[in-house]
């Protein structure tokens, strides 16, 4: 089953409790909420439009390249029309998705 993972260093805490530390450890909580809310109201709105996680049935990289540049260049020349930013991150997301699960598709040249 499930193990307790051990870095065999430990923090005590002045009421005498003690932990493994948080050394090497990914800090998740480090994380601006506020952002990640709105770009989570991207997806839920995504999920709206298309379908839950449709974004994960294989959109090309270079899509999501030009989709991700596109956004940002409406943002930054003032277009307030919609959430520009949020919609970078998503497609910089799909990037980083479609790199972690090995997928390199791009429409043909």
């Amino acid at each position: 089953m499930y193990k307790i993972k051990d870095s065999g260093k430990r923090q005590e805490y002045p009421t005498g409790a003690v932990r493994d530390t948080s050394e090497d450890k990914i800090r998740w909580d480090l994380l601006p909420v506020e952002a990640l809310k709105r770009v989570a109201i991207h997806y839920t709105n995504g999920a709206k439009k298309y379908a839950p996680n449709n974004w994960k049935r294989g959109i090309p990289t270079d899509r999501f390249v030009e989709s991700a540049m596109r956004h940002f260049m409406q943002w930054r020349l003032g277009e307030r029309d919609e959430d520009h930013l949020s919609a970078v991150i998503f497609n910089i997301l799909g990037i980083i998705y479609n790199e972690e699960k090995s997928v390199v598709k791009t429409y043909p040249q």
